[in-house]
């Protein structure tokens, strides 16, 4: 009917019975700037609709949008959460959706044509609302429902007028479920405010940019202020004392800026003027909104505070008891006697119980007659005997040097000794290692010095005071730095702290340059260790020094032999290369012409001479050079280097997981020209194996191949050498220039399956 109306233009009486189709015919009659009246009749209400005529034009593709946009606002009319109702002037009910029904509890169907009054409350002034409502054309307030059992429900309710002309639109929703749990909030709200109380704790929340601040009435509780006390952000912040103040206001911007929670302890001064500790935690949330509020808590900790200093003066006396522990602790009368002692005293003395050791009294514990003597004579005098050396000896024979403090207290008119003793044998034994040191230094040609734990110089033999050019007497007591530079002392300076750390190494070897007394620098090598030393006491220090102006001169002078190999490596490759670049361009050349196998032994032969110049070139240009040493596993770099050979049926065994100082590309060399070796020579089903050496100051490479020939053994690292006809004779030559230049020895032995044996000793293994 309305394709009709679109398509006529002429006025048709419409029927219609619900209020949301109304609407959309007034919606399309609106949209064609036509005009609709509506008349309610018996049978429903009448709607007159009028258009201008206007050409006839192909409306198919409107009529089925509107039909689709029919169903969509149907949808969301049936489907609505809340009760959604459409009524006349009468307030009569023309349209409901389910969940009206369910609010008024009444089937669907009995609810049309019914009044809205029917539903409400007495309490509801219907005709007043009604009126009101008719005047201003929508209305929001709230009402109570009544539903067919006598239920009363709390609704909040939304009305508009004329949706469609004479047709209005009630929306609403049930409050009953937001009652129950407005309810249920206020009882957790009473339950808070009483756990606030009884925990001393509060809520807040603060909004930086209005700078309003809420509590609760837990923390208006804990700042002594009345319960309609409204606070802001700078008021908060007075209540903080002036020691405490900044930090939390620095503490509120960084919580502000980082989005981090902030948790501390603070200090506040009441509204009655009582000084508190507070516990503040706050922390950074944003809304759905985008404000950035500050939540938290304040909790006073003033007893807690209290009762930890009390807490901690008992535990600090207890841990000064306990920091004596691994010593031997004992009580004693004055004339001897034992009162009690711990387990540690027993095992300086090797009694097998306190009952033996009390048995044998304090006579045991210093069992020289004068010693104990002047130990009671200087308890009379002073109270207290600290740090006294004394020679004993334990109940079953042995010698022991301790070291003993004792103390004279006096409890219920009886005085006794409190000692506490230290077993210092090994300091005694590791002092006398020490000179035994300083013997051997004496005896050697390298400097050797031994510096105190104050930084001073404490020995130094002959040899450092000839290279120094100072005497003895003035180097003892002064700092390095009278033979040393600013750098060199700071350098030495880090170096210890390396090795006092927990995972520092136990010795340290770097350069230092020597300032002598007269002369030029003198550049060493210092090899640095600590003394030994008990518990955090340090003991000082020791080193030993090796020039090494010649080292460093024949470095300089290899780095120039290596830059000449360089150049010379340059040379030959070029015109080395070159030849034999064209005698390959010839050879491709030949091969068009003809067939001949012997320009197979011609490509062969090229072939081989292409290898023999990057042997040659390797060794012109590495030969017994190293860079840089680390630390390498041979595990790992042995399976590297296996991938290398060019073979599926050879196979490799390793039995070591030692690491080995060295330069890893070198020792690379090393292990892939002994591997490709070993294929060549004992074909390529060989076994191989790579382990530590027994004397554990090397490792070694065999197979299982026929092995090396004694008489032959003296010749195969010679450079050029080879036993098989398509070899190089440089493989092993690198091998011995790898090992060489490491300050390592290789030679050539049986292996233990009959095959060769190659083993390198002199190793440095780091584990």
């Amino acid at each position: 009917m309305e394709r009709e109306v679109l398509e006529s233009g002429v006025e048709t009486s419409l029927i219609h019975g619900s209020g949301l189709g109304l609407w959309l015919a007034y919606w399309i009659i609106s949209e064609h700037d036509g005009d609709i009246t509506a008349e309610t009749t018996t049978d429903g209400t009448v709607m007159t609709l009028s258009v201008p005529r206007s050409p006839r034009v192909e409306t198919q593709p409107q009529v089925a949008q509107l039909r689709e946009a029919r169903d969509r606002y149907q949808a969301a009319f049936e489907e609505a959460f809340d009760a959604m109702v459409i009524f006349d002037d009468d307030a009569r009910i023309v349209a409901a959706n389910p969940r009206a029904a369910d609010v008024y509890g009444h089937d669907r169907a009995d609810v049309l044509g019914r009044s809205l009054e029917e539903f409400l409350s007495d309490e509801f002034e219907f005709e007043k609302q009604w009126m009101e409502f008719k005047q201003t054309g929508a209305q929001r307030d709230t009402a109570t429902v009544v539903a067919a059992d006598g239920t009363e429900r709390p609704v909040e309710y939304t009305a508009t007028t004329d949706i469609v002309p004479g047709q209005h639109l009630l929306v609403v929703r049930d409050m009953s479920e937001r009652r129950r749990r407005e309810r249920s909030l206020e009882r957790k709200r009473d339950m808070l405010r009483h756990a606030e109380q009884v925990a001393g704790v509060g809520a807040v929340e603060a909004d930086p940019q209005t700078e309003e601040v809420r509590w609760t009435d837990g923390v208006r509780d804990i700042h002594d202020v009345a319960a309609d006390y409204e606070p802001d952000v700078e008021s908060t912040f007075d209540f903080f004392l002036p020691s405490h103040r900044e930090e939390v206001q620095q503490k509120f911007e960084q919580c502000l800026e980082s989005r981090d929670p902030y948790d501390g302890e603070h200090q506040i001064r009441t509204a009655d003027g009582e000084v508190r500790w507070v516990r503040f935690y706050a922390e950074p949330l944003e809304e759905e909104d985008g404000t950035l509020l500050i939540r938290g808590a304040v909790q006073d900790i003033t007893e807690r505070k209290h009762s930890r200093r009390r807490l901690r003066q008992e535990r600090e006396q207890f841990e000064q008891f306990v920091e004596n522990l691994p010593v031997g602790v004992f009580r004693a009368t004055l004339d001897g006697e034992i009162i009690d002692t711990n387990s540690t005293l027993q095992d300086i003395y090797n009694a097998e119980s306190a009952a033996q050791l009390q048995d044998a009294g304090t006579y045991t514990l210093f069992p020289d007659d004068t010693d104990r003597e002047q130990l009671l004579d200087q308890i009379e005098r002073t109270g207290q005997v600290k740090d006294e050396r004394l020679e004993v000896e334990t109940l079953d024979g042995d010698d022991r040097s301790v070291r003993t403090t004792l103390t004279l207290i006096e409890e219920d008119g009886t005085r006794y000794l409190e000692g506490v003793v230290q077993d210092v044998t090994e300091r005694r034994e590791l002092e006398s290692r020490l000179r035994q040191v300083e013997t051997v230094a004496e005896s050697l040609n390298d400097p050797v010095y031994v510096i105190d734990e104050d930084g001073r110089f404490k020995y130094v033999n002959e040899a450092l005071v000839e290279l120094v050019g100072y005497a003895e007497e003035r180097i003892l007591g002064n700092t390095p730095a009278l033979i040393k530079d600013d750098d060199a002392v700071e350098q030495a300076e880090r170096q210890l702290g390396r090795l006092l750390s927990d995972d520092g190494p136990e010795t340290e070897t770097f350069e230092v340059t020597i300032q002598p007394k007269a002369g030029d620098p003198i550049a060493c090598e210092d090899h640095m260790g600590v003394l030994p030393y008990e518990g955090d006491s340090f003991e000082g220090s020791v080193g030993i020094l090796r020039e090494i102006t010649e080292r460093k001169r024949r470095a300089r002078e290899l780095r120039r032999e290596r830059d000449r190999l360089d150049e010379f490596a340059g040379v030959m490759s070029h015109d080395l290369r070159n030849p034999l670049n064209v005698a390959q361009g010839r050879l491709e050349l030949a091969r068009e012409d003809c067939e001949s196998p012997h320009l197979d032994s011609v490509e062969e032969a090229h072939e081989r001479m292409e290898e023999l110049i990057e042997e040659l070139l390797h060794l012109a240009r590495q030969g017994e050079q190293v860079r840089e040493l680390t630390p390498v596993a041979l595990a790992t770099l042995t399976e590297q280097c296996w991938q290398t050979v060019t073979t599926d049926e050879a196979t490799i065994h390793v039995k070591t997981d030692k690491t080995v100082l060295a330069d890893e590309s070198r020792l690379s060399q090393l292990f892939e020209n002994l591997f490709r070796n070993a294929v060549q020579h004992a074909g390529e089903s060989v076994t191989i194996t790579v382990g530590e050496l027994h004397s554990g100051r090397g490792f070694y490479v065999e197979d299982d191949g026929p092995g090396i020939p004694e008489d032959e053994r003296a010749d195969v690292f010679d450079a050029g050498y080879s036993s098989v006809e398509d070899g190089t004779g440089f493989g092993l030559n690198i091998v011995e220039q790898v090992a060489r230049a490491h300050g390592w020895d290789v030679r050539v032995t049986d292996g233990s399956a009959g095959g060769a044996r190659f083993e390198v000793t002199g190793v440095e293994f780091t584990d």
